[in-house]
């Protein structure tokens, strides 16, 4: 569809996008404060902008300014000593899906309004999709705007006023000194979860709250997406039907701190599956400070990653598999009660054994942080004794771990195997899991 107004066009997306991303050949500050500024501070918005055009130096100030201070904001310059870097590209995600943009106009007055450019609006999701590729692999090559490589610009900008203007313009920018890591000698080629996913997640981003961590973290949420489309259509070929996942907005766990959703150490991510949301939305009621007059998503949200569940975990140096009971908040406590309920009776402790016994010998359960591998025990009272350590102050799990190098964790196995894993545990989840059947 060809756009007849930009700037009006370009207005509503930003102001009802969540996440928004700009790569333009030369940007005005003035038409930055106009357009990008009316997002949302919840949006997340990348801004990729070239110097080959003269984009003034206060433009380049502004957007640091707003990266800093802005936690979802994150811009970048994009130079190549060889080619002109020359798009007029906007890319927006909204409740009803991808919206992409390109055309001749720039992001200056002259470009939305004066001049006649011509820009076309595009709906359809896969075109989206290769221009978020497309995007990304640019991002991810980018110079930052930090105080050295502005001073370069603009000491050098001005040389080249002072001498003419050259054919291409000629700036020596630099890019951060990669610090090393033990994943550094892994070959990530093939590996589903890449060094950047794994590396996102080292120590001392655990309570970083940057605009520079968010991204980092954000590129493995886009990973658990790609995972989430290509398992959650085969959920019924292998038994897993009656599997739910998250709420529309939160597909996996959250990549930025948020006050009372967040743990304070993002030491990870997870994409979670577990009851269907019909049925959460009945505990709601069930919850002693639950509003009774608001069941909103947010409430739907924070029931879901209160109950039993099974998820596939990302951390820096490993990859988890597991069905899990959450920890510290009063959800838990119904799949808690009914488990411990359950197991009072000999024969549901008796199915319970046989289930988690038969596991492979590289499952474990975990309980009150103490782990053992499941085949491990030899009688039912054994295992019984051992889950009635539980402290519903911390994660009751079952499930394995994998190492990065595992050739189950590769890009081609990894879906697979992450479907095989579920549907083994899938048992004692709906074992253990409570049903409503008390009330």
């Amino acid at each position: 569809m060809i756009i007849f107004n930009l700037e009006k066009e370009l207005e509503h997306h930003f102001l009802h996008a969540t996440e928004i991303y700009v790569a333009i050949a030369l940007a005005d500050k003035n038409i930055i404060q106009k357009s990008i500024d009316k997002a949302s501070d919840n949006a997340l918005q990348r801004v990729l902008i070239g110097v080959d055009l003269p984009t003034s130096v206060e433009t380049l100030k502004y957007l640091r300014k707003k990266e800093e201070t802005t936690p979802n904001f994150k811009c970048g310059i994009y130079y190549d000593m060889n080619r002109y870097f020359h798009p007029k590209a906007y890319l927006f995600k909204e409740d009803s899906g991808w919206v992409g943009i390109i055309g001749s106009a720039n992001f200056t007055l002259g470009g939305l309004s004066k001049n006649i450019e011509l820009s076309y609006l595009t709906r359809n999701q896969r075109e989206c999709e290769d221009m978020f590729n497309w995007f990304d692999k640019l991002f991810e090559d980018c110079y930052p705007i930090n105080d050295e490589n502005l001073a370069k610009y603009a000491s050098e900008a001005e040389m080249e006023n002072q001498e003419g203007k050259s054919k291409k313009r000629k700036f020596s920018f630099k890019k951060p000194t990669k610090s090393r890591s033990p994943l550094d000698g892994i070959d990530f080629t093939d590996r589903f979860f890449k060094y950047e996913h794994h590396w996102a997640f080292r120590k001392e981003l655990w309570r970083d709250t940057s605009s520079d961590a968010n991204n980092e973290r954000y590129k493995a949420l886009k990973k658990f997406e790609e995972l989430h489309s290509v398992i959650f259509p085969q959920f019924n070929d292998y038994g897993l039907g009656e599997l739910d996942h998250n709420v529309k907005n939160h597909l996996a766990s959250m990549y930025y701190h948020l006050e009372g959703s967040t743990s304070q150490d993002l030491e990870a991510m997870w994409l979670s599956y577990g009851k269907k949301r019909e049925e959460i939305k009945q505990y709601h009621d069930l919850f002693p400070s639950a509003d009774k007059h608001n069941k909103s998503d947010e409430d739907d949200k924070q029931s879901f990653i209160n109950h039993s569940r099974l998820q596939i975990r990302l951390d820096f140096d490993s990859i988890g598999i597991w069905l899990l009971f959450g920890k510290n908040n009063g959800g838990s406590l119904f799949d808690r009660n009914h488990f411990f309920d359950k197991m009072k009776h000999d024969s549901y402790r008796n199915e319970f054994y046989l289930l988690l016994t038969s596991l492979p010998k590289e499952y474990w359960i975990e309980v009150n942080e103490e782990r053992k591998v499941c085949s491990s025990f030899r009688s039912e009272d054994l295992l019984y004794q051992f889950c009635k350590k539980d402290d519903p102050q911390k994660y009751f799990i079952i499930g394995r771990d994998y190492n990065i190098t595992d050739v189950e964790m590769s890009e081609s196995q990894l879906p697979a195997t992450t479907l095989k894993v579920f549907e083994l545990l899938f048992p004692l989840h709906q074992k253990m899991r409570d049903n409503l059947s008390r009330f």
